[in-house]
């Protein structure tokens, strides 16, 4: 084994540390020169922004609120049972459950933009079950409540509307 004098060793390191960084895949690229993208190990956590926390936040306050409005003013003769929906129907795009006499289950889903509305509505405008509100911060509650049930009644029109359709479509079969 030789022994290596320590300006040896630093000549060697410096070299060898000049070489690495002259390969191009140090640099972020690879071996075509293209722009290497890099990937967040597995061990990294990410975090949401706080930008998103505060959105969360407020889409909630606006969830309460609507929900609140809804149980404190008059609610119509046909609306029987108002509550939150659960998780799994949270992910399905549901905010607000609500059971009508001769209806059946219908939802509302509250949004704090008209952007979000917009976007909501690209993904969800199939289902005729599912009506989306926008609450703005400045609304008081009633106003909430006659936006809330404007839109639950043309939720029932249309259905009934469906309905009758889909009954002449049986018999016309």
């Amino acid at each position: 084994m030789s022994i290596l004098k320590k300006d040896t060793f630093n000549e060697r390191g410096e070299e060898m540390a000049r070489q690495y960084q002259a390969k191009s895949w140090f640099k972020g690229l690879d071996r075509d020169g293209r722009r290497r993208r890099t990937q967040t190990p597995f061990f990294v956590r990410r975090r949401r922004s706080k930008c998103k926390d505060e959105a969360h936040q407020k889409g909630k306050i606006s969830e309460r609120r609507v929900f609140e409005a809804l149980r404190q003013f008059k609610k119509p003769a046909w609306m029987r049972k108002i509550r939150m929906s659960c998780r799994a129907e949270d992910r399905e795009g549901k905010d607000i459950s609500i059971y009508g006499e001769g209806i059946g289950w219908i939802w509302l889903q509250v949004k704090s933009s008209e952007f979000g509305r917009k976007k909501f509505l690209r993904k969800y405008a199939w289902n005729p079950r599912i009506g989306v509100i926008v609450v703005l911060g400045h609304e008081s509650s009633e106003d909430v409540w006659s936006h809330a049930i404007n839109i639950l009644l043309d939720i029932r029109l249309r259905l009934e509307l469906l309905n009758v359709e889909a009954d002449e479509v049986r018999q016309v079969i």
